[in-house]
């Protein structure tokens, strides 16, 4: 969504910017400039870029123009994590490990199919709960290996 709003922007400050000095705004509607940058843009890319690295940007191309997580999987997600920490204070740590040692089997999980299928997220989940369970790390500490274990997979997506 920011994506479009920044072109918006973009375009706006571009034209509002020629108007307001009296240029004539079908100066700047030149079909042929158009075709020409997307086309050396485009062929740029497709000359450095490997195979398998244009696929990716093929798949995340959608993601730039809004079709990510949906408000409601990010509304479950709260939702979930506040059931998990609920069990936690009710329960102590120890009535996590079910939930965390088997997330496809967990009565709490199992309500939010959404988060089950993304099997980067469950891991995530899992093995940060898993740190905290062991209660051998400081939350500072925490924090830092979560943020690393973020870095790690996205630099692997890359």
């Amino acid at each position: 969504m920011f994506a479009i709003i920044g072109i918006f922007v973009v375009f706006g400050g571009i034209i509002g910017g020629y108007m307001m000095e009296g240029g004539p705004l079908m100066v700047l509607f030149q079909p042929a400039e158009f075709v020409i940058m997307i086309g050396a843009t485009v062929g740029s890319i497709l000359i450095s870029t490997p195979l398998s690295t244009l696929k990716k940007m093929a798949t995340q191309v959608p993601m730039i123009l809004g079709a990510g997580p949906s408000k409601k999987l990010f509304v479950d997600l709260l939702v979930m994590m506040y059931e998990i920490f609920n069990v936690a204070r009710k329960d102590g740590l120890v009535g996590l490990e079910t939930h965390i040692e088997r997330p496809h089997d967990s009565a709490i999980l199992k309500k939010y199919p959404g988060f089950l299928k993304d099997h980067h997220a469950v891991h995530f989940f899992s093995y940060s709960m898993r740190v905290i369970i062991t209660g051998a790390i400081s939350a500072t500490d925490l924090q830092s290996l979560m943020e690393l274990d973020l870095e790690k997979h996205h630099g692997e997506e890359i």
